[in-house]
């Protein structure tokens, strides 16, 4: 399995694209929770995403693609809560996100948050 991802750290900031493999995406129940995502990364990804996470309101995830679920959306706050190196050197990264911010991708080249997308 595959998830694709698309972030940045707000207009105009810096933008990647990066891939975790055996994702698993956990919603919460109810908006006052968090969302998490976490899966396989390279050193380089998983550097990449905290740097872009680091900020003040964290990062934006333009576009998240999973198998088995619609594109999914976050306009800020996504953060690296943890990375894990498993005995055989795979490096595990968790994000989370409050799930009051989930909506659904718009298709297109454009992408954007078209919908909440918390049931």
């Amino acid at each position: 399995m595959n998830n694709k991802g698309g972030s940045h750290a707000g207009a105009g900031g810096p933008t990647h694209r990066f891939r975790l493999d055996d994702p698993w995406l956990a919603p919460a129940d109810d908006a006052a929770s968090e969302d998490t995502l976490s899966g396989w990364s390279t050193d380089e990804d998983a550097d990449a995403m905290a740097a872009l996470a680091a900020g003040e309101f964290g990062a934006v995830l333009r576009r998240l693609a999973a198998p088995g679920t619609g594109p999914l959306a976050v306009p800020g706050e996504v953060r690296v809560i943890e990375r894990f190196r498993s005995g055989s050197g795979g490096l595990r990264l968790t994000l989370a996100w409050p799930a009051g911010l989930r909506g659904t991708a718009a298709s297109g080249p454009a992408g954007g948050l078209v919908r909440h997308g918390l049931a």
